[in-house]
């Protein structure tokens, strides 16, 4: 009896850090390969509110970056996909960065799972759904979908609702760059849902 009361708050407990995770998403002009420049973030249903950061105090660089965090919890039984859209004022590099929500406290940034990147509704350099794999040796030999970086201890998951996806959370990222076309609009998007701490 013991034992299946333990089990019950255990996943009790799972279920309510998962429902508390919250998705960010982040678009940042590349700064070694391409002078600053403006980004404008576009209104989409999924994400109503793209900022500049609010934190930047140069107000140059703040331009040249774009954020959102959803302040409605992520499911841990469905996936919700999100469309950032943005143009840039110029043409050049941007880095696109998935993850977490922010919290005070490092320990209650809370992970979430990623899945199904598309630029302008096609797969990512067709690898959107992480089936390529490559071994980075210079990072003992961790496990990151071709044509994108996995920060820290974010991590690849090889069958999360039968496909792969990648764990995430604020301090630990997915992110892939975009080379963009000055006054082209582009479309991210990326399935996100809440997944139990690691």
């Amino acid at each position: 009896m013991k034992s299946k009361c333990f089990w019950a708050l255990a996943l009790a407990a799972m279920s309510a850090w998962a429902a508390d995770s919250v998705a960010r998403l982040d678009v940042v002009v590349t700064k070694e390969h391409s002078q600053l420049f403006t980004l404008e973030g576009l209104k989409t249903e999924s994400i109503p509110n793209p900022a500049h950061p609010n934190w930047e105090k140069d107000p140059t660089v703040a331009k040249s970056k774009l954020t959102f965090q959803d302040k409605a919890p992520l499911s841990a039984d469905s996936w919700k996909t999100y469309v950032f859209q943005f143009k840039a004022e110029k043409s050049g590099q941007v880095d696109f960065q998935v993850g977490g929500g922010f919290a005070q406290k490092e320990g209650d940034r809370m992970w979430v799972y990623a899945r199904n990147i598309k630029v302008n509704d096609v797969s990512y350099k067709d690898n959107g759904d992480f089936h390529k794999i490559v071994e980075v040796k210079n990072q003992n030999n961790k496990r990151m979908p071709l044509h994108y970086w996995l920060g820290k201890k974010a991590q690849l998951a090889d069958d999360v609702d039968g496909k792969p996806a990648v764990l995430l959370n604020h301090d630990n990222r997915l992110s892939f760059r975009l080379n963009v076309v000055e006054g082209e609009i582009y479309d991210v998007s990326v399935e996100m849902k809440a997944a139990p701490k690691p």
